[in-house]
């Protein structure tokens, strides 16, 4: 206990010893801390009387900068009285001169009509005298004569040219050169709208209705309330052209509320009364806007960007004349995808020839406008592209990237290259500078800085080319794509458009029709994948030159594909010649193409690398129909067609089929292996809800374009041998009412008539714009094809609206569907079977919702755009 005792007490000491450290510790930290504060105290209070300071400082310079303004906006007001009085004694005199005139003009009309009204008589005196003479009536029986001969003559020719027209379509359909009758017979080939001419009236029927127009729009749009697009027109003088231009403007029907900014660079001309009458006022959607001092064009530019308070910027030359949809088309092509940066739009001369399709920036700096002085409705210049720059004679721009993006560059002298340095930039912010052809205008070129390179503004073109050059393509690199376009004849196809990867030529049938047929969706898909890729893509729908249906010729465009059309290509191998090794990969659709233009392409592409794109195998189908049908012609005929087919698989570098069935098909064959590959049929990807059984009906639905032959054998068979049966058999056991639905265009008139005389309930819907509203209401889908190949689009359609769905062996090949279910069979045969999975599935809720549920899933994981991505990408490069 001592020795214990001894060590606390030595213990104590020492923590007596640290205690009396560490308190001195703390009070020398405690004077620091003091010694701190005091220096803090005095900073704080030298800071707040330097602040007090700079706070009376920026007090007077802005009372001084208020007092200036007061005096500047005095100076205003008496500028502005003096200018109304002085247009007040004009209009006076103007007033006086031209009653004055008036009084005049009617004493003249007033003896002129008296010398008219004498006239009058001695003409009617004549003409009674004329009438009523001997010669009159005979030259009069001698008129009659000749017309009745003329209609004569004219009835008969009208029987001779339909008889010529007779024989001429016979030959031409035997020659199989039907494109070209259609081309003589219709003439109206292409979807382009002829612009008409423009007549304008006189000046001052022209600024009344410019006036009306503008209140009109006014009066319809509230911009205040919705800011969407900002009109710059930036102005040095030529009130005439300005004055025509936004009368074109006010006159076109937009879905955009839209303001007018008049930027006017220190004219010495005034503006006519029109603008002034019209402008700066709350109701009006027109501002003008004189700038103090002359400060070119590109500065204007910038200072109307500031004015400006819309969502987007549209800068627009003031000799120009717009057409309808103009400014739609640029605003609406910002929607199309997020990188777009800018737009711009076909500019044409007032002879309807072409100015500009999009501009080329060659090597050595100097710009090309594509396609000037050629016909502006060749499809080269009519579909989307992404391009060097645009002219900013019409050019659309979001107002936050431009001013971004530091506006116009300063750098730049007065004009010239402010919009091509302006496309550069952004291009390396990651954004993309697109033409768009449905927007048109007319630009009178060279009224605005002249023609003359050597003399005026249009001298600094050539500056500003040296500026352009050094800043944004000597020793700089992009990461864009490389700007090295060498200046030549031969580089203009290639120039024209931005692409990154492969140049694509694509043959197919016909023009894609996503919303008729699934191969057409099939080849929308892969199409838009391409371009979304950045690849270059041409498209020649051989049996459709003649672009009789238009609007889907315009889809196409409008994801950025040039379609071969007549009259401007003649044929498939003359577009083929024109594109003379441009083509690096071709993709030939369907047998019957492979089989007549695989050798042109080969020929006048090198090097080329072509992909056969089977669709399905067409010669395994025809025997499969020949089978069922026991035709001996039609196995003659699928004989025939299995030769063509290996033939073009052979020729090919690559085939690709829609299933792992068909591929084995093919080696069994004797195919090398490595030459096929599989590609499925292609869906986007879809965020639509599925709608739950409750909310369905006992609706049974049939998808299929009838214009295909297994499925006008497969509806007809249903209706035949299984549908009386199952709908007989659910009306007796279950007192149940089951509706078909047809669905599908070209069904043939003899299986409509059978449809209607029949007395089962079934009706026939034809083509659906919106395929997904039928799915989403009804209970199961069918599939009873009898034969067929490749994957079926029904089925697939079905599944993305978790529709269950019956079918034959032949309608489920390549498609996989063990995991779905073990208590209903989905393959059915025989009526029995298709009795048996009917009536569960349309009244087992539990199961119904368990197969519903997997199916989109399998969708997105087999057939969508995204999860092919890899075996696209093999296919192509």
């Amino acid at each position: 206990i001592e020795r214990d005792h001894e060590e606390l007490k030595n213990k104590l000491t020492e923590f007596e010893d640290y205690k009396s450290v560490s308190l001195k510790d703390i009070e020398r930290d405690h004077e620091e801390l003091k010694n701190k504060l005091t220096e803090f105290e005095d900073y704080k209070s030298v800071s707040l009387k330097d602040i007090e300071k700079r706070q009376k400082d920026l007090n007077r310079a802005i009372e001084k900068r208020q007092k200036e303004h007061q005096i500047r906006l005095q100076e205003h007001q008496i500028r502005l009285q003096a200018h109304d009085l002085q247009i007040s004694k004009e209009h006076q005199i103007r007033l006086q001169e031209h009653q004055i005139r008036l009084q005049a003009h009617d004493l003249q009309i007033s003896k002129d009509m008296e010398l008219i009204e004498s006239q009058t008589v001695n003409i009617q005196r004549e003409a009674s005298n004329i009438k009523k003479s001997k010669k009159y009536i005979k030259e009069l029986l001698l008129i009659n004569d000749h017309l009745q001969k003329k209609q004569d003559i004219q009835s008969n020719n009208l029987n001779i040219r339909k008889i010529i027209k007779y024989r001429i379509k016979k030959l031409f359909i035997k020659l199989n050169i039907y494109d070209l009758y259609f081309l003589l017979r219709y003439q109206k080939i292409n979807p382009i709208k002829k612009l008409k001419k423009i007549n304008l009236p006189p000046e001052k029927i022209l600024y009344d209705q410019l006036s009306e127009n503008i209140k009109k729009v006014c009066d319809q749009i509230n911009f205040k309330e919705l800011k969407q697009v900002t009109i710059i027109i930036p102005v040095y003088g030529k009130w005439d052209y300005t004055i025509r231009c936004l009368d074109s403007l006010y006159k076109i029907k937009t879905k955009y509320n839209f303001e007018v900014i008049i930027m006017d660079d220190n004219s010495k001309s005034l503006p006519p009364d029109v603008i002034m009458q019209n402008s700066n006022k709350d109701n009006k959607n027109i501002v003008y806007y004189k700038n103090n001092k002359n400060l070119g064009f590109i500065k204007n530019c910038n200072k109307g960007s500031e004015l400006a308070n819309g969502k987007y910027i549209v800068f627009l030359n003031n000799d120009t004349h717009v057409f309808e949809d103009w400014l739609d088309e640029l605003i609406m092509t910002f929607d199309k995808k997020d990188d777009v940066g800018i737009v711009g739009s076909k500019i044409i001369y007032e002879n309807q020839k072409l100015q500009e399709a999009g501009g080329i920036i060659w090597n050595d700096g100097t710009g090309m406008n594509f396609g000037k002085g050629d016909i502006q409705s060749h499809p080269r210049y009519n579909y989307i592209k992404e391009v060097d720059y645009v002219s900013g004679c019409s050019l659309a721009i979001k107002k936050s990237l431009f001013i971004e993006t530091g506006k116009f560059d300063d750098d730049l002298q007065v004009a010239y290259y402010e919009d091509a340095a302006k496309c550069f930039q952004i291009r390396d912010q990651g954004y993309k500078v697109i033409y768009q052809p449905k927007s048109v205008l007319v630009h009178y070129e060279g009224v605005t800085n002249g023609k003359d390179t050597t003399s005026g503004i249009k001298s600094y073109q050539e500056v500003n080319r040296s500026i352009f050059k050094k800043k944004y393509l000597s020793n700089r690199k992009h990461s864009y794509y490389d700007y090295q376009k060498y200046k030549n004849e031969k580089n203009i196809r290639l120039a024209n458009e931005i692409y990154k990867k492969e140049r694509i030529l694509i043959i197919d049938n016909c023009i894609p029709t996503p919303d008729l047929d699934e191969g057409s969706l099939y080849m929308w898909n892969l199409i838009k994948f391409l371009k979304n890729d950045s690849n270059l893509v041409k498209f020649i729908p051989a049996e459709e030159l003649h672009e009789a249906r238009s609007n889907y010729f315009e889809n196409m465009r409008q994801i950025g594909v040039e379609c071969a059309a007549l009259p401007h290509y003649s044929s498939v191998k003359n577009f083929i010649i024109e594109h003379k090794d441009v083509f690096t990969k071709a993709i030939i659709t369907r047998v019957n193409n492979c089989d007549n233009y695989i050798n042109i392409v080969r020929k006048y592409n090198k090097s080329i690398k072509i992909i056969f794109n089977t669709i399905d195998l067409h010669h395994l189908r025809e025997m499969r129909q020949a089978k069922i049908e026991d035709n001996k012609s039609i196995k003659s005929q699928a004989e025939y067609m299995k030769k063509i087919e290996m033939n073009c698989i052979e020729k090919s570098d690559v085939t690709v089929v829609v299933s792992e069935e068909e591929k084995s098909y093919l080696i069994t064959e004797g195919i090398d292996k490595n030459k096929i590959e599989v590609l499925p049929l292609l869906r986007e990807a879809n965020n639509f809800d599925i709608a739950p059984y409750d909310e369905r009906e006992n609706k049974i639905i049939f998808i299929g374009n009838f214009n295909h032959q297994p499925n006008v054998d497969g509806i007809n068979y249903f209706l035949e041998n299984i549908y009386p049966y199952v709908s007989t058999k659910l009306k007796s056991f279950k007192n149940i009412e089951i509706e078909l639905e047809i669905i599908g265009s070209n069904m043939p008139a003899e299986l409509q008539k059978k449809i209607k005389d029949s007395k089962l309930n079934v009706t026939y819907r034809g083509y659906v714009k919106n395929l997904n509203n039928i799915l989403s209401k009804a209970k199961l889908s069918i599939a009873p094809l009898r034969y067929g190949a490749g994957l079926k689009g029904k089925i697939i359609s079905s599944f993305e609206n978790g529709l269950p769905v019956l079918g034959s062996k032949v309608a489920f090949e390549g498609i996989s569907i063990d995991s779905l279910t073990k208590n209903t069979e989905l393959i059915v045969e025989n009526e029995d079977e298709y009795f048996l999975s009917i009536s569960k599935l349309l009244f087992d809720k539990d199961e119904w919702n368990n197969i519903s549920k997997k199916l989109k899933n399998i969708v997105t994981k087999n057939y969508s755009v995204k999860s092919n991505t890899s075996k696209i990408q093999k296919i192509i490069y």
